[in-house]
């Protein structure tokens, strides 16, 4: 098993790589080196990330927080890596898990934090 660090920053170059390609052939090319380079347990993570569903079909689990409320989120973890290391897939992933466990009452101030 091979466990690795790709950054969330990693991904995103990818996928901005992905948009603005428009050969199929030179598409699947970059997703296959990108998905080499991925550890073992990066694979489900990143492939949730990519497809924008985070849960499997038929989970319960919810974000319930919006696109604005994201961007948010991952702003200030931008602001905040000159102390911190950079946000990987797999945190990212974790991050998301966990704010969706969050619910009742009071959440949405917890979901941001």
């Amino acid at each position: 098993m091979i466990f690795t660090h790709t950054t969330f920053l990693e991904l995103v170059n990818c996928l901005n790589e992905l948009e603005i390609t428009a050969s199929r052939n030179k598409k699947i090319k970059i997703l296959s080196s990108f998905f080499k380079r991925l550890g073992d347990d990066e694979i489900y993570p990143t492939i949730s990330l990519i497809s924008g569903s985070i849960f499997p079909d038929g989970d319960q689990r919810v974000l319930e927080i919006g696109d604005r409320t994201l961007r948010k989120i991952l702003s200030e973890n931008k602001q905040s890596t000159l102390q911190k290391s950079p946000l990987t897939i797999i945190a990212l992933f974790n991050q998301l898990e966990k704010i969706a466990s969050i619910s009742g009452k009071g959440s949405r101030p917890k979901r941001e934090s």
